[in-house]
């Protein structure tokens, strides 16, 4: 895009527009002395705002006591420990009973089995031999 001449007035009278505004706002704003009311019955003061106010003893900058971190990590950890327990108990509870299944099925077994040669027998299983021979 090519700059005409027209273009390039109109920036220029934004431009000095701008400046204008700019010189108008720098202007400062004059609040009258300390013990000079205006109206509306309010008493300006001025501060010296380059020292920081300082902060009480016991306020760590948050505006509020706020417990130390090793009491806050206790906390969490308790909350989190709970919540775990609240939510893996169904869990556990379906394990446990499991448990007790497999205790019956391994006890019927362990009858149904002492009948035949010995213990040896529900204590071994023959598996098949799948390597080939002819391996050296």
């Amino acid at each position: 895009m090519t700059w005409t001449d027209l273009d390039r007035r109109q920036l220029a009278e934004l431009c000095a527009e701008h400046d204008r505004m700019m010189a108008e706002a720098s202007e400062p704003i004059r609040s009258p002395p300390v013990g000079e009311t205006d109206d509306a019955g309010l008493v300006y003061k001025e501060y010296d705002n380059s020292a920081p106010a300082p902060a009480p003893e016991d306020d760590d900058g948050f505006g509020e006591a706020y417990p130390a971190f090793d009491d806050l990590m206790k906390g969490i950890c308790k909350f989190v420990i709970a919540w775990c327990r609240e939510q893996l108990a169904p869990r556990d509870e379906r394990i446990t009973k499991l448990e007790a299944q497999v205790e019956v099925l391994l006890t019927l077994l362990g009858n149904r089995n002492q009948g035949s040669d010995s213990n040896k027998a529900a204590a071994e299983i023959d598996l098949p031999d799948w390597r080939r021979k002819d391996v050296a």
